[in-house]
C-alpha cells in the first residue's frame, strides 16, 4: 500500500516537472533599447499578469523580475544588467518562453514576447 502511494506521488511529481520544462526557446536574439514591452499569446491577444524575469545568460540567475499589467505590458528600470540577458516569461495555462535580448542604441523600443497555450 505504501509503495503504491509513493509511486503515485513520484508519478505526479514527474508530470509537474515535465510541464515546467517545456520551455519554448527563441534562438534569434532581440535587439532592444530598453527592457520593456508586451506579452501576447500566439493569436496576438494580450496576456495579463504574466511573470517576466531578466536572467544572467551565464548561470541563469534571476537579475530582476516583474509582472505584466492588466494590459500585458511590462517594463524594467534602466539599470546596468549587462549588454546581453536572458528573458523568461511565464503564465499559468501557457508554455514558458525564453528569449535572449541584447541592448543596442539602435534597437527596437518595444519587445513582444509570445506565449503559446499549453497542451
Amino acid at each position: 500500500m505504501v509503495r503504491v502511494a509513493i509511486a503515485l506521488i513520484l508519478a505526479c511529481l514527474a508530470t509537474v516537472t515535465q510541464a515546467q520544462t517545456q520551455d519554448i526557446v527563441h534562438e534569434r536574439p532581440l535587439h532592444v533599447r530598453h527592457f520593456s514591452g508586451s506579452v501576447v499569446d500566439s493569436k496576438g491577444m494580450m496576456v495579463k499578469y504574466a511573470t517576466v524575469e531578466l536572467c544572467s545568460p551565464k548561470d541563469h540567475h534571476v537579475l530582476a523580475s516583474t509582472f505584466a499589467d492588466g494590459n500585458g505590458y511590462f517594463s524594467f528600470d534602466d539599470k546596468k544588467y549587462g549588454k546581453r540577458v536572458e528573458i523568461r516569461v511565464s503564465q499559468k495555462g501557457f508554455n514558458p518562453a525564453r528569449y535572449t535580448a541584447m541592448i543596442r542604441p539602435f534597437g527596437d523600443q518595444h519587445m513582444r514576447l509570445v506565449l503559446h497555450v499549453a497542451a
